[in-house]
């Protein structure tokens, strides 16, 4: 059970993520769960790699990031960017799983899991069709990595 959960905002493309964790409080020595979600795509290669050095520098071992991403290429994140890019959202990056794995690595987290939407309804026995507008934004993933 968590002990307390905080929301901290920031503009990872503009601010920075330790001066905004220090300023919410947020404890370095002491095992953290990361849950960041809904803005990888939306953020360049350098901001991300900003965000999982902060991360990493602000993790006690035992602690956890959990994180969704996409992956796609082509017509489909070409459509995907059009339509995002016109309400001022457009998609930065697409990071693949042994992309992602590899960053994490390089700052101390091990990938527990990383699974994509299509698995994950599988294992839910959920029907594909509540999946599709998922394939038309591209397939998504929930990763969980541990820092040693």
């Amino acid at each position: 059970m968590a002990r307390e959960v905080r929301f901290v905002p920031v503009d990872f493309q503009r601010d920075s993520l330790v001066a905004a964790l220090e300023r919410a409080g947020q404890d370095a020595s002491r095992p953290t769960l990361w849950l960041w979600e809904g803005v990888i795509r939306y953020l360049s290669r350098e901001a991300i790699e900003a965000a999982l050095d902060a991360i990493a520098s602000r993790s006690a071992p035992g602690s956890r990031l959990v994180m969704n991403y996409t992956t796609r290429s082509g017509t489909s994140r070409w459509l995907s960017n059009l339509v995002l890019s016109a309400i001022g959202e457009p998609i930065r990056s697409s990071i693949s799983p042994a992309g992602f794995a590899a960053l994490l690595a390089t700052r101390g987290f091990a990938v527990i899991s990383d699974t994509d939407a299509t698995a994950l309804a599988a294992r839910a026995s959920i029907r594909a069709g509540r999946f599709d507008r998922w394939r038309w934004a591209g397939i998504r993933h929930i990763l969980v990595a541990a820092r040693s």
